[in-house]
């Protein structure tokens, strides 16, 4: 981020179908036994607000509930990078304008 930055995005993780509301953090640094686990911590995580609340993230596995995006985005996929990118070649047009002396290039 910033001015003068070139980026190519090598990279995408998708979260389909959010909306804002309460659900189980996803991050495993929020697991919890009970709802006191889920007070002693800080009141934000990475995707939203903790609520306090010590919820079922699974089958087997209790997480801290959140008020945010839900799902949160899980962004621990294995999802391979862009290892073409190396190989690109990139052309950059760029263009300059001195209006006050009439020159443009």
């Amino acid at each position: 981020q910033g001015t003068s930055v070139f980026v190519v995005v090598t990279k995408q993780i998708l979260t389909e179908q959010q909306e804002q509301g309460l659900c189980p953090e996803s991050e495993a640094a929020f697991r919890c036994r009970s709802d006191r686990d889920c007070r002693d911590r800080s009141p934000s995580s990475g995707s939203g607000l903790l609520t306090g609340r010590c919820v079922p993230y699974n089958g087997t596995l209790r997480t801290c509930e959140i008020r945010g995006w839900c799902p949160p985005e899980v962004d621990t996929v294995d999802v391979p990078i862009m290892l073409e990118a190396e190989n690109f070649t990139l052309f950059i047009k760029n263009s300059i304008r001195f209006p006050l002396f009439g020159f443009e290039k």
